[in-house]
């Protein structure tokens, strides 16, 4: 029955647009805001301040430089397949800004304005800069390094068991990367080689990491997990699952099934999920600009949530940001021989217009 209505749907606007005259086109009526949210990162030394990026599924990339009131298009540059893939993943190099997509990892030097392509075309899942050097995770692949921006890269699996690497972070001399199927590694050799560190972690799905001084935690699809010892032992602190972790201030911050956060280095935890739909209870990404967070959901609706009090109350961010999916559309008469043609988002109130 689906099929049948998208046959239906795709012959109804083809027969719509065939009926308007030439150099009718679409003019965008306050809506659809939002999208579901691949990656939030931030560059707080970017050219003209500080700037908030977001990827998304369906919209590309979006930036804000008014710590999320009103957002922007920021794709020219990328390349997409089939769907207008955004960023999966953020890293932020002086002024510079690095966004990894589906389709490999690309660089911009005017705060978002144009993207460039790196020589890295493998899907990414996590960037991450360590003084000169870009690390990115990919999707299968596993880690590559570069140490010119991008201009060239070298894989770095030796040891590394899994090639689906979530998550990246970097503690003292060593760096530990988070993997779908194997749970965390670490190496402590100048990145040349990988050991497992996955003692105590019950599911090995390793979504994110961070770090809190010499603490580190791990996120899961069974909960977070915390290391005091360089990742030798891993202990449960949370069942809360996470897909992304932040370290701000004092408090650390799990997002997943809604967001959680703790203030005494991951003893307890404690939920922080007011103003956030039930479109954003599941989250894939969180950032922050100084004591403002923000959260990315999973949702095609969810868009981007701030929160200026640490969690304590957060409301809608996503104003600019277009990445719905249009489920539906409508014709009328306009009064001189054609049509107005609506086209509905995931949101019922936001509609284009074509005239």
């Amino acid at each position: 029955m689906k099929s049948v209505q998208r046959i239906s749907l795709s012959l109804f606007f083809g027969l719509m647009l065939m009926s308007q005259p030439a150099g009718a086109q679409w003019v965008h009526t306050n809506g659809p805001y939002g999208g579901l949210t691949s990656a939030l990162g931030v560059n707080p030394n970017a050219v003209g301040g500080t700037t908030i990026f977001v990827g998304t599924l369906a919209g590309g990339n979006f930036r804000s430089t008014n710590n999320g009131a009103t957002w922007t298009a920021s794709s020219n540059g990328l390349s997409f397949g089939g769907i207008y893939f955004g960023a999966t993943a953020f890293a932020a190099k002086g002024t510079s800004m690095f966004a990894g997509t589906a389709a490999g990892v690309y660089l911009t030097t005017d705060n978002g304005i144009t993207w460039t392509a790196t020589a890295l075309a493998s899907s990414i899942q996590f960037l991450i800069v360590n003084g000169n050097d870009l690390f990115a995770g990919t999707s299968s692949a596993g880690v590559y390094r570069s140490t010119n921006n991008g201009t060239s890269w070298t894989q770095l699996n030796s040891g590394l068991t899994a090639t689906r690497v979530n998550a990246l972070v970097v503690s003292g001399t060593s760096m530990f990367a988070g993997t779908e199927t194997a749970g965390t590694f670490v190496t402590t050799n100048g990145e040349t080689s990988w050991s497992p560190s996955n003692a105590g972690i019950a599911i090995l799905a390793v979504k994110a990491l961070a770090v809190n001084g010499t603490t580190l935690f791990a996120g899961s699809l069974s909960g977070i997990y915390r290391s005091t010892n360089g990742g030798a032992n891993w202990s449960s602190v949370s069942t809360h699952i996470t897909n992304a972790l932040l370290v701000n201030g004092t408090s650390i911050y799990a997002a997943g099934s809604g967001v959680v956060a703790s203030s005494d280095n991951g003893n307890s935890w404690t939920p922080v999920n007011t103003g956030l739909t039930s479109s954003l209870l599941l989250l894939l990404s969180l950032a922050a600009n100084g004591p403002t967070l923000f959260a990315g959901g999973a949702s095609y609706r969810a868009g981007v949530y701030v929160s200026s009090n640490g969690g304590a109350l957060w409301s809608e961010s996503h104003n600019g940001i277009l990445a719905t999916h249009i489920r539906s559309f409508k014709a009328r008469l306009n009064g001189s021989g054609g049509h107005d043609l609506f086209a509905g988002g995931e949101r019922e109130r936001r509609v284009s217009l074509h005239k």
